[in-house]
C-alpha cells in the first residue's frame, strides 16, 4: 500500500473516531507503559499488517512487531502479533487498528475461499470499485493479498463502456468509435455486453476486453466461441456465494397420546340430566268462562311437591357398593340431588 495515503487515511479515521480526545483515557494514567498481543479468534486468512504501526506512529510512542506476514493462514488462538507502548497511545488507537485488520482480513480471506473453490489458473477473479467510500485502498489490497486481482481504482483506470454508455452513444458502434478516436494505444477499451448482437458488434469495433453482463455458464459457452483469443472476457456475476444448504430437518415427533396407557380407559363423560319446564296450555279461542265462585277449601295437607325420582338398575352388580355417575340437575328452580348408593343400585331424589 502507498504509505502516504495510508497515512492519509488513518489520520482522517482517528479524526473521526477521537473527535476533541479521548474522554476514557483523559484522567486515567496514560503514561503508564503497557504491553500486549493480537489474537486471532478464529481461522482466515491475516491481512492489514501495516495498519498497527502506521496508527500508532500518529498517536504517540508505541511499537508493533507482526509475527505472522499478510496472506497467511491463521487460526484461532494464534498470536499475530506483539505490541509495546503508552497506555494512552495503545487504547485511543485500539478501535481503527482493529476495525481496518478485521475487515482486511475477512476480505482476503473470503477471496482465497472462491480462488480455491474454482481450482483453475486460467480464471482470475477481480474485484470492482463497488467498494465503501474511503476503504477502497484496503479492500482491494485486501483481494490482492486473498488471491484476486484488481479491476480499476478509478475512473482514469480505463475505459469501460455499459449499458448507460452505450445507451448515450446511440449503440456498441457508435460508442467505440467515439472513444477510439481520443484514447492512445495504452488505455484499455472495456465493453459490456448483454445480448449477441451487441457481442458482434464490440468484436468488430476493437474492443480489449468484452464483459458478459450476468449470463448463464451455457450462454458463456456459446458467446465464447465468437470471440477472438486477442481479447479477453469477463464474466460478472450479481450477489454473493451462493447459500448453504440446510441438512435435511428430521420430522416432528407425533403428538403425545391422550391416554398412552392403553389398559386405562378414559374417564367417563359427565351426564346431565335437564328437566325441562312444564308447558303452560293455550286456551282456546271462545266466549270468556264463566267465573265461578270461590270455594272454602280445606287447608292443604303438608306434601312433598316437586318430587323427581331417578332409579338406575344395574346388571350384574359389582360385590362392592357401586355410585352412580356424576349427575348435574339444570330446571328453573332449584333442585338438590340426594344420592342414596346401595350394592348394585343408585338412586337419586330430586327435591
Amino acid at each position: 500500500m502507498n504509505p502516504i495515503v495510508l497515512k492519509e487515511k488513518i489520520s482522517e479515521f482517528l479524526k473521526e473516531d477521537l473527535g476533541f480526545g479521548d474522554l476514557s483515557v483523559a484522567f486515567l494514567p496514560g503514561g503508564t507503559p503497557l504491553s500486549g498481543s493480537f489474537i486471532a479468534k478464529q481461522s482466515g486468512i491475516i491481512c492489514g499488517q501495516e495498519i498497527p504501526q502506521a496508527t500508532y506512529d500518529l498517536l504517540g510512542h508505541a511499537t508493533y512487531k507482526p509475527r505472522i506476514p499478510d496472506g497467511a493462514p491463521v487460526k484461532a488462538g494464534d498470536i499475530i502479533g506483539t505490541v509495546s507502548g503508552t497506555a494512552q497511545t495503545l487504547l485511543s488507537g485500539e478501535r481503527v487498528t482493529l476495525n481496518l485488520i478485521q475487515r482486511m482480513s475477512g476480505i482476503a480471506t473470503q477471496t482465497t475461499h472462491f480462488v480455491k473453490l474454482l481450482d483453475d489458473a486460467t480464471i482470475r477473479i477481480t474485484d470492482t470499485r463497488k467498494t465503501a467510500p474511503g476503504l477502497r485502498l484496503f479492500d482491494k489490497y485486501a483481494v490482492s493479498v486473498g488471491g484476486g486481482f484488481n479491476h480499476r481504482f478509478d475512473l482514469t483506470g480505463g475505459i469501460m463502456l455499459k449499458d448507460n454508455h452505450i445507451a448515450l452513444a446511440g449503440g456498441v458502434t457508435q460508442a467505440l468509435a467515439a472513444v477510439k478516436r481520443h484514447v492512445g494505444p495504452l488505455t484499455p477499451v472495456e465493453v459490456e455486453v448483454e445480448t449477441e448482437e451487441e457481442l458482434r458488434q464490440a468484436v468488430a469495433g476493437g474492443a480489449n476486453v468484452i464483459m458478459f453482463d450476468n449470463q448463464n455458464p451455457e450462454t458463456i459457452k456459446q458467446w465464447r466461441q465468437l470471440v477472438p483469443k486477442t481479447i479477453k472476457v469477463e464474466k460478472k456475476k450479481r450477489g454473493g456465494p451462493p447459500p448453504k444448504k440446510k441438512p435435511p430437518q428430521p420430522p416432528p415427533p407425533p403428538p403425545p397420546l391422550l391416554f398412552p396407557n392403553k389398559k386405562t380407559p378414559p374417564p367417563p363423560p359427565k351426564k346431565i340430566f335437564w328437566c325441562p319446564p312444564p308447558k303452560k296450555k293455550t286456551p282456546k279461542r271462545g266466549p270468556p268462562p264463566k267465573k265461578k265462585k270461590k270455594k272454602k277449601n280445606p287447608p292443604p295437607k303438608k306434601t312433598l311437591t316437586g318430587l323427581f325420582f331417578f332409579l338406575k338398575f344395574i346388571k350384574n352388580p359389582p360385590p362392592i357398593a357401586h355410585k352412580l355417575e356424576v349427575c348435574q340437575m339444570v330446571s328453573k328452580d332449584s333442585f338438590y340431588p340426594l344420592e342414596i348408593s346401595s350394592c348394585g343400585r343408585s338412586f337419586l331424589l330430586f327435591y
